[in-house]
């Protein structure tokens, strides 16, 4: 394993865990890790799931900071679904960063 993976694992690992988390990110797998994009897996359980039994919305939105935020909403995930997280940062500075997010579905892509 690369020092970046395990570094970035170890990382995660410690965020996902901590009491902030509510235990929402416990079942989240580190995939791959570069300098700028991280790719975690995720399978979506009833702990995870609104009253519909899906993964939709702000069901579960942790707290956070953000200068700007942009949500676009495609479709649910359904329980059991095994889902793609991609994170990226585009741009950073030295108190400021330019990240974006994605959530697709394993077996689709989309």
């Amino acid at each position: 394993m690369s020092c970046l993976m395990q570094n970035a694992r170890e990382t995660l690992e410690v965020r996902f865990r901590s009491p902030g988390s509510h235990g929402v990110l416990e079942k989240v797998t580190l995939a791959s890790a570069a300098p700028e994009k991280v790719i975690c897996k995720m399978k979506v359980e009833r702990q995870h799931a609104n009253e519909t039994g899906t993964l939709h919305g702000l069901r579960r939105g942790l707290p956070g900071v953000s200068v700007d935020g942009h949500i676009t909403f495609m479709s649910p995930a359904e329980t059991g679904g095994e889902r793609v997280i991609m994170a990226q940062i585009w741009k950073e500075g030295r108190t400021l960063a330019f990240a974006s997010a994605g959530l697709t579905n394993k077996a689709t892509g989309k």
